[in-house]
C-alpha cells in the first residue's frame, strides 16, 4: 500500500492568488509598494511579509505600516493589530506561527498579503520511525482520518515537548505505508492564504521551489505574472519611474549570457566531476584531505585567478562545513546558501558557490506519494543557484566571475544562459 495523506482543501478561485515570477532587480518590491500605497488610500489593508527585519523597517518607514513588537510576545502583538485593522509588516519567521486565531481576526480584517519571497511551507521532522512508534504506542499523539496528527497529553515534559508543542498548533500531517507511519512533516496551514482576500508573491523561478509543489498538493490555483518598469509623466513634466505586472515571461537567461564569466579551470574543477560531488552528503563524506584540497582550490582561484580583493568576494557552502573550507582572505565575505530578498552583497563582484543543491529526498518523498507530484531536483537546484548569483552586483547587472565547481550546477547554469 502506497503512502497517503487523505484530506484535502478546497481550490482556490484563480484570481486570488497571484506569483509574480519575474528576474531579480525587476521592481517587483517597488510594483508592491506603489501598490499597497495606492490602495490603502482607498482603505484597502494589506500584511507585508518579508524574511528580513530590515525589510520590515523599510515598509514601516515608507508605508507607514505597524509592526509585531516583543513587550507582551510578537504573536501576540500581531493579534492585536490585526484586532485594530492596521497594516502590519513582520517576517517569515512569525508568520509561520499563525494559528487558528489569526486565520479568524485575518478573515474579519479583508486583508491583502504580500508575501515577498516563498516560505518553506513543509518542513520534515527530524523524529525516527521508533520514536514515533512510541508516541503513538503510549497514546500522545493521534493520526487522524484526514491525515493530521493530534496529541492527547497536555502536561508532557520530556523528550518530545517540543514537537508536542507543534502539534498542538494543528499543523502535522504524516504519511503511512501499511501499518507503518513513515513521515511525520509540518505543513504551513493552508486556510491562511485563503483568510486573505487576495495574495501576492513576490519571487523569482517559482515553479522550482517547494512552495509550488505545497500549493499543488493543496490545490491552490495561482497565475503566473511578470513586472517590467514602464515611464510615466506626472502633472509636473517630469517622467517618474513606474512598474506594472505583464504576462508572464520565463527566458530571462541570454540576457546575462555576457555578464558571468564561468571559471573551466578543470584543476581548479576536478572535485565536482561526478553529479553527486559537493552535496551535503558528499560533504559529510569527504575527509579532512579532500576538504583542503577544496579550500585551496579556492584560494588558487580568489587569489591568483582573479586576484579579488576581500571586500569583492561572495562565497558560500553548507553551513556545516563552512569552517572546514574557509581560507585567508575570503572568510568574511560568506553568507547562507540559501539567501533570498537582501540586496547587501549587490556590490560582490566575485561569487565562489561550492555547493551542490538538492531537495531534502524526504520531501521529494512526501509530494510523489502524497499528491503524486513529481520534483525536479534541477528546477530546485537552479532556483537556489540563481537566487544566490543575484544577491551580487548581478542584480545590477553588472559583470562577475564566478567559480562553480560542480559539474551539475555548472551545467544547469549554463542551461539556463543559453535559454534552454
Amino acid at each position: 500500500m502506497s503512502p497517503k495523506l487523505i484530506g484535502r482543501v478546497e481550490v482556490f478561485d484563480v484570481d486570488n492568488v497571484t506569483v509574480i515570477d519575474s528576474i531579480c532587480g525587476s521592481g517587483k518590491t517597488s510594483w508592491a509598494m506603489r501598490h499597497m500605497q495606492a490602495h490603502t488610500e482607498l482603505g484597502k489593508r494589506f500584511i507585508y511579509i518579508t524574511p528580513f527585519l530590515d525589510e520590515v523597517k523599510r515598509v514601516k518607514l515608507e508605508g507607514g505600516f505597524k509592526e509585531p513588537v516583543r513587550q507582551d510576545g510578537k504573536l501576540n502583538s500581531l493579534k492585536n493589530l490585526l484586532i485594530r485593522y492596521e497594516n502590519i509588516a513582520s517576517t517569515h519567521a512569525l508568520f509561520k506561527k499563525a494559528d487558528n486565531e489569526i486565520i479568524d481576526l485575518l478573515q474579519m480584517g479583508d486583508y491583502t498579503l504580500i508575501l515577498d519571497e516563498v516560505m518553506d511551507c513543509v518542513e520534515h521532522l527530524p523524529i525516527s520511525k521508533s520514536d514515533v512508534s512510541i508516541l503513538i504506542r503510549e497514546w500522545f499523539i493521534n493520526l487522524n482520518d484526514d491525515g493530521t496528527v493530534s496529541t492527547n497529553d497536555t502536561e508532557y515534559k520530556g523528550k518530545f515537548t517540543e514537537l508536542l508543542e507543534i502539534i498542538k498548533h494543528g499543523s502535522v500531517v504524516y504519511t503511512r505505508s501499511g501499518d507503518a507511519v513513515i513521515l511525520l512533516l509540518w505543513m504551513f496551514p493552508v486556510e491562511i492564504f485563503q483568510s486573505f482576500t487576495s495574495v501576492y508573491v513576490l519571487t523569482y523561478m517559482f515553479e522550482g521551489t517547494t512552495m509550488s509543489n505545497y500549493f499543488k498538493l493543496n490545490g491552490v490555483e495561482y497565475s503566473l505574472k511578470s513586472c517590467e518598469e514602464s515611464a510615466s509623466t506626472c502633472r509636473l513634466g517630469y517622467a517618474e519611474k513606474r512598474w506594472e505586472l505583464i504576462n508572464h515571461r520565463a527566458d530571462d537567461g541570454p540576457q546575462f549570457k555576457d555578464l558571468i564569466n564561468i571559471c573551466q579551470d578543470e584543476t581548479l574543477n576536478v572535485l565536482g566531476k561526478r553529479r553527486g560531488s559537493l552535496s551535503v552528503t558528499w560533504y559529510g563524506n569527504a575527509s579532512s584531505a579532500v576538504k583542503g584540497k577544496l579550500k585551496r582550490a579556492i584560494y588558487t582561484y580568489i587569489r591568483k585567478r582573479v586576484c579579488a580583493k576581500s571586500s569583492e568576494i561572495l562565497w558560500t557552502t553548507f553551513k556545516d562545513y563552512r569552517k572546514h573550507i574557509t581560507g585567508n582572505g575570503y572568510g568574511r565575505g560568506f553568507a547562507a546558501h540559501n539567501l533570498r530578498a537582501t540586496n547587501i552583497h549587490r556590490d560582490r563582484s566575485v561569487v565562489v558557490y561550492t555547493v551542490n543543491r538538492y531537495l531534502n529526498p524526504y520531501l521529494v518523498t512526501f509530494f510523489k506519494d502524497v499528491g503524486n507530484i513529481d520534483v525536479s531536483q534541477d528546477e530546485f537546484a537552479l532556483n537556489e543557484l540563481v537566487q544566490f548569483l543575484f544577491r551580487s552586483r548581478l542584480r545590477n547587472r553588472e559583470p562577475i566571475q564566478l567559480y562553480i565547481p560542480s559539474k551539475r550546477m555548472r551545467e544547469l547554469l549554463e542551461g539556463w544562459l543559453d535559454g534552454v
